[in-house]
């Protein structure tokens, strides 16, 4: 699967490196009740709320104030920064902030192509970081695309839910984010095995993830504007719908979750 936005995989780094993890817990707007039970809770700015999804999302009212909070810290830190970010340096240079980062990260993806029973793709996404890695200089420049080797996004989390590991709850964690039981073990994956953590000047990596962290909330920031009703429900919904489209690789839900569009002649 084709990825659209190359900031989700920076999903938690340590200080500065927080700011990608709000990608979807971002706003800092009046949250409108969505009358659904009648169990309501009081929000952290004294909007009232209503639970909507007891199944899926059983810890709603705890979810919310979390969401709160780190819709408050986007909209008076984080958000900022990334605007001056974009507004700033020029679009050649911020893609290649973001193709860096996002092919130092790439091992991770073939690492776990090949975990999910897909080699061809492991493969794949192997010469595509050796080739952004060279001839992109050390991944500034994106010419594996051009050259048919198309970005892929798959993590741990989404290994995991194709071993047949249950998601769990959804849930908002403080400066992490949205997310499932997995995804936050992917989390912690991450954060013991980032190519980041071979920097070995404490302050130096802070610098490059916090640059990373910019660089990946300034690239959502016109996505905000496509938000309309409760904030916390139309991105927890988004959230959960398109985190079952990366497991499935896109197919039908009723198709092998092993299996993705580009996998038809996987072994041949």
């Amino acid at each position: 699967m084709t990825v659209d936005s190359r900031c989700e995989r920076s999903t938690w780094r340590l200080g500065a490196c927080l700011l990608p993890c709000l990608l979807l817990a971002t706003g800092g707007c009046q949250v409108a009740a969505v009358h659904v039970t009648s169990d309501d809770i009081d929000g952290i700015n004294g909007t009232r709320y209503v639970l909507s999804d007891p199944v899926r999302d059983p810890y709603e009212r705890f979810n919310r104030k979390v969401f709160e909070f780190n819709a408050w810290l986007d909209a008076r830190f984080l958000r900022p920064v990334a605007v001056v970010y974009r507004d700033n340096l020029p679009e050649p240079l911020r893609t290649s902030v973001s193709n860096f980062f996002s092919n130092l990260d790439y091992p991770l993806v073939a690492v776990n192509q090949f975990l999910q029973g897909k080699p061809k793709l492991g493969f794949r996404d192997v010469t595509r970081f050796g080739i952004n890695s060279t001839f992109g200089v050390a991944g500034l420049f994106d010419v594996a695309t051009d050259m048919g080797f198309v970005e892929h996004d798959e993590d741990f989390g989404q290994t995991l839910s194709v071993w047949g590991v249950p998601e769990g709850p959804f849930a908002v964690a403080p400066l992490i984010g949205p997310g499932a039981t997995v995804d936050f073990v992917n989390t912690l994956m991450v954060v013991f095995v980032d190519a980041g953590n071979l920097i070995s000047t404490p302050e130096l990596r802070y610098v490059v993830r916090g640059l990373e962290g910019v660089s990946g909330r300034a690239g959502v920031l016109g996505f905000e504007q496509l938000q309309f009703g409760d904030p916390y429900i139309f991105q927890r919904d988004a959230y959960l719908q398109r985190r079952d489209f990366q497991v499935r690789d896109g197919v039908a839900e009723e198709g092998d979750a092993f299996l993705s569009e580009d996998d038809d002649f996987l072994f041949e």
